[in-house]
């Protein structure tokens, strides 16, 4: 029976998953927290103007999963307990599906952007985003 059951949820993530991907309006951004725990986190999605207003702020404990509009630009920012702040870009130019961890361990921020292969990673080591 627990055969049976664990079958079904890992059936059932690979039917989410395909329907995440298949969304032809936006683009879906998951990951975890490495090193850290409930983090506190507030999406910032640019206006008509260039200016990026909150539209979402909220906790997880160990996992996030953030719905991005096709044609917007974000900024997700990250802070743990120790009030230690990570900056994620999101450029969402194509619907999709992205993978990224954030993790707190290491000192830089990064950017996501849709390239020829599909959509990457970049690390902005000298971002210059106020870390406060």
């Amino acid at each position: 029976m627990k055969k049976i059951v664990t079958m079904l949820f890992i059936i059932l993530g690979i039917v989410t998953t395909q329907a995440k991907m298949n969304d032809p309006y936006h683009l879906i951004l998951e990951g975890q927290f490495l090193s850290e725990k409930n983090i506190h986190y507030t999406i910032y999605k640019m206006d008509s103007e260039g200016t990026f207003k909150s539209i979402e702020r909220t906790k997880s404990r160990r996992y996030y999963s953030i719905t991005c509009d096709v044609g917007e630009k974000y900024l997700i920012r990250f802070q743990d307990k120790n009030q230690n702040v990570k900056f994620l870009i999101v450029e969402a130019t194509k619907p999709g599906y992205f993978g990224a961890n954030v993790d707190f361990r290491k000192s830089y921020d990064a950017v996501i952007r849709y390239t020829k292969n599909g959509y990457s990673i970049t690390t902005l080591t000298n971002s210059g985003l106020a870390h406060k």
